[in-house]
């Protein structure tokens, strides 16, 4: 037996997520592992992003959030969302996306997406905990099958 908190916690599946946020025309997108559905009624889910990040801000500023659900095999765009940073580089080009009704990126590779409205910010430590509201759930293996929507 080996007690460690870090190998414990390693052993926590993960989800390839990629959230995208925009505001005043400026968007950006990063890769996240961390969320969970905290509610069916009204439906939540969780969302953890360090503060440092520029999607943080566009998040803070808009109050709505995409996400992107990912498979394993796109670890190409994963890969590129997740290693570079907004504020360095515009992370869409060569990126195939459309916007929905409120101007947030939804990449193509995707095989579903969820849209968000912020409901509660928490600061618990160097990450902010986003909680939102989910509008619109859609999977995009049918490309645009839509199964679920709320006002």
């Amino acid at each position: 037996m080996i007690r460690s908190i870090d190998k414990a916690l390693e052993k926590i599946s993960y989800g390839y997520y990629i959230i995208t946020a925009k505001k005043d025309g400026r968007m950006n997108g990063l890769t996240v592992n961390w969320l969970t559905q905290i509610s069916f009624e009204p439906p939540l889910v969780a969302t953890a992003i360090s503060k440092d990040r520029y999607t943080h801000q566009l998040i803070e500023a808009s109050s709505f959030f995409l996400v992107n659900i990912m498979d394993k095999k796109d670890w190409k765009i994963l890969e590129k969302f997740g290693t570079t940073t907004g504020y360095d580089r515009y992370k869409f080009y060569d990126v195939e996306y459309f916007e929905n009704e409120y101007g947030l990126p939804i990449l193509k590779n995707a095989s579903a997406y969820i849209m968000c409205e912020v409901t509660h910010i928490l600061n618990p430590g160097d990450h902010t905990l986003f909680i939102g509201r989910v509008l619109e759930g859609v999977v995009m293996d049918n490309k645009e099958e839509e199964v679920g929507s709320q006002g």
